[in-house]
């Protein structure tokens, strides 16, 4: 399950598709340490463990919050980042199961992975 969900994710921070303008404020470095920390730790509950899944998933996630930056700035960066982190999850849910807007079967099969 490691290796697809990398894949697929990885496949959503391809450089330059989910950057932020370079004009954009960055994330706060210490705010971003506690946020990947509980990345990490939420992505081994689902089992994702692999050091180079990890951190390809960790800086997908980092791209995504960087970009969010440019039109709102998080509250919360922890919270920010554990919900790009679901979203990716789902992405990945949806590709790999072919959910294209069926949004029961997509909280069913998160809910599978999840449990």
């Amino acid at each position: 399950m490691g290796a697809g969900i990398g894949t697929a994710r990885a496949e959503v921070a391809a450089p330059g598709a989910v950057s932020a303008p370079s004009h954009a404020p960055t994330l706060d470095p210490a705010a971003w340490q506690r946020a990947a920390s509980r990345v990490g730790d939420y992505l081994a509950a689902m089992g994702v463990r692999h050091p180079q899944e990890v951190e390809r998933l960790r800086e997908a996630v980092r791209a995504r919050l960087e970009s969010r930056l440019a039109t709102t700035p998080p509250e919360d960066p922890v919270e920010s980042a554990i919900e790009e982190t679901h979203a990716l999850l789902d992405l990945w849910l949806a590709t790999e199961l072919g959910l294209e807007g069926d949004a029961n079967t997509l909280c069913a099969a998160r809910a599978a992975v999840l449990g």
